[in-house]
């Protein structure tokens, strides 16, 4: 992953990236080692660790600079 992760947007809790494999996919998703807040990513679809690391840190209302 290239990226550091942002704290938890909810309760600033440390951010941990899940990976999980289920014999045909392999997917990552960002979770909350305090509340356990989560990306939906098994619907959103992040195939590597990048692509999850950039949705969790993307904040609302935060300006995109691309």
């Amino acid at each position: 992953m290239s990226e550091e992760l942002k704290p938890c947007p909810f309760c600033g809790g440390e951010a941990i990236l899940k990976r999980y494999v289920n014999g045909f996919n392999v997917w990552s998703e960002i979770m909350c080692d305090r509340c356990g807040v989560r990306q939906d990513s098994i619907v959103v679809g992040y195939y590597n660790d990048d692509e999850a690391a950039e949705a969790w840190n993307r904040r609302a209302g935060e300006k995109n600079e691309d």
